[in-house]
């Protein structure tokens, strides 16, 4: 049966038309009036409700549209605006009677509830418009006062009809997810947990750490991930992924040093298994890190399938694997990493480094660099081309020829410029040499122009380490295109 939902109003006027009028409403959304009304109250807002005579003025007035004024069922609680009163309780009280009575009438039937925002402080509606929204109540009405003034001067008990052409339903704010990239909500709920990572993340190094891969690739990997779900496409799924696991597997090599950093994933986890084996601590349940373990690698595994569209079981795995990196970090932060911790010996503790981007867009070196070049989801296309019925070894091949000639053209220009090519191989180059900010800009404006428009991303260091970590953050880099340099500096 429809509910409604609203906040009280010393003015009894205002207050019992925004119930007529959503009475109205329901029997237009629902075919069904109102069963029950919830009223938070303010303690003035109360009082006046509970005046004899504005009662019975209230009572009248719904009763001449078949509205019982018993069905309203009142409950008082104050929101402080006042800096110096606990509004953080209040705000609790207020949260937790909304989720009572969302419990008690069943919030399954959500459709079936009106929240009224007619009412109240901006305070009080603000709080109750938010709070409607995470329970994905999706009816907010309130009266539009500015249609309202030019329908009628009069402020009393007002007739149905100009009621109903002023009531108008809020804006949805999901629907704001639809004029972004991605689901902004989404995004922001993300963002929040990636902070509290990224926080482990450093604790986990022990050093002060420029982690911009670890939270920039976590992100990238979420915004893959419900782009993937918007466009049902499975390779964008798999892609985020891959970023998930890139993420967990930076973590996990931090615990255990860089000497294991070539093994795979798998083997990094099965290290660890076996240092835990050897110290054998007490109450560690081994059996659960080996499930554990197990069941993200098969996870992670099992969403490499290699079909464009996005079925519903690789649409339920990728969506759990981007739900349970979350779990699965923090439970390697929060409960493996001290148990390794307390046994590792002093002297194997490796001295942390400190990541310092170059940002400097008049960057000049006087010294050689490594650079790696590396086109952005080239991949993603191929595999798109292979999965459209209309392509063909045309296009594959046009595609090849728009790389490749992009590539021999950027290898030229950098032997030109006193360079060395040191790896060519498809759309990926490594090279050596002295090369500024601005003639890496042109590599890439030449990539894009050679290949119809196709980006590349470039990273660079005094070192190959260098240069794979800032190919890592430039690849992480939301929109790619990227040009990112490092510097791997000892921490102080």
């Amino acid at each position: 049966m429809p509910q409604l939902l609203l906040h009280g109003n010393i003015n009894i006027h205002t207050f019992t038309n925004t119930i007529v009028v959503a009475n109205e409403k329901a029997k237009e959304l629902f075919g069904k009036t109102l069963d029950k009304i919830f009223v938070i109250h303010s303690s003035a807002s109360e009082e006046k409700l509970a005046d004899k005579d504005v009662r019975l003025q209230c009572r009248e007035q719904l009763e001449k549209h078949g509205i019982e004024f018993y069905n309203i069922d009142g409950k008082v609680i104050e929101l402080h605006v006042d800096e110096s009163k606990p509004n953080r309780v209040s705000i609790d009280k207020f949260v937790e009677h909304i989720e009572f009575l969302f419990n008690g009438v069943g919030v399954d039937k959500s459709d079936e509830w009106i929240v009224d925002l007619t009412n109240g402080t901006s305070v009080q509606k603000n709080l109750l418009s938010i709070c409607s929204y995470i329970l994905d109540i999706k009816h907010q009405y309130m009266i539009n006062i500015a249609i309202l003034g030019n329908l009628t001067q009069d402020r009393g008990f007002l007739p149905i009809e100009l009621l109903l052409k002023s009531y108008e339903a809020a804006p949805d704010s999901t629907l704001m997810d639809s004029f972004a990239y991605l689901d902004l909500s989404e995004m922001v709920r993300y963002k929040r947990v990636i902070e509290s990572h990224k926080a482990k993340f450093n604790r986990v190094v022990q050093k002060k750490v420029d982690d911009v891969f670890f939270q920039e690739n976590l992100v990238h990997a979420v915004k893959l991930k419900l782009e993937g779900d918007k466009k049902k496409d499975n390779a964008l799924a798999r892609i985020a992924t891959t970023s998930f696991a890139a993420s967990i597997e930076e973590l996990i090599s931090e615990m255990i040093g860089e000497k294991e950093s070539a093994l795979t994933l798998g083997q990094k986890l099965g290290v660890v298994a076996n240092r835990i084996d050897k110290i054998q601590p007490l109450s560690f349940d081994k059996e659960f890190l080996v499930l554990f373990n197990k069941f993200m690698l098969h996870l992670r595994n099992s969403t490499t399938h290699k079909s464009k569209d996005l079925s519903v079981i690789e649409k339920f795995k990728a969506d759990l694997m981007l739900k349970m990196s979350f779990p699965f970090m923090e439970y390697y932060s929060d409960i493996v990493r001290p148990i390794l911790a307390e046994y590792m010996p002093k002297d194997k503790v490796k001295q942390p480094k400190h990541i310092e981007k170059i940002t400097d867009t008049a960057f000049a070196p006087t010294e050689d660099y490594f650079y790696g070049l590396d086109g952005d989801d080239t991949g993603g296309m191929l595999e798109g081309m292979f999965l459209d019925e209309e392509s063909s070894e045309t296009r594959f091949h046009d595609m090849s020829k728009k790389v490749s000639s992009a590539i021999i053209k950027i290898s030229k220009t950098i032997e030109q410029l006193g360079g060395k090519v040191i790896f060519n191989a498809g759309d990926d180059l490594l090279f050596k040499g002295r090369f500024s900010y601005n003639e890496l800009l042109a590599m890439q404006t030449t990539y894009s122009k050679l290949t119809s428009g196709y980006t590349c991303s470039i990273g660079f260091g005094k070192t190959l380490q260098e240069t794979y970590l800032a190919m890592k953050i430039a690849k992480a880099t939301p929109g790619k295109n990227a040009i990112v340099g490092i510097v791997l500096q000892k921490s102080s």
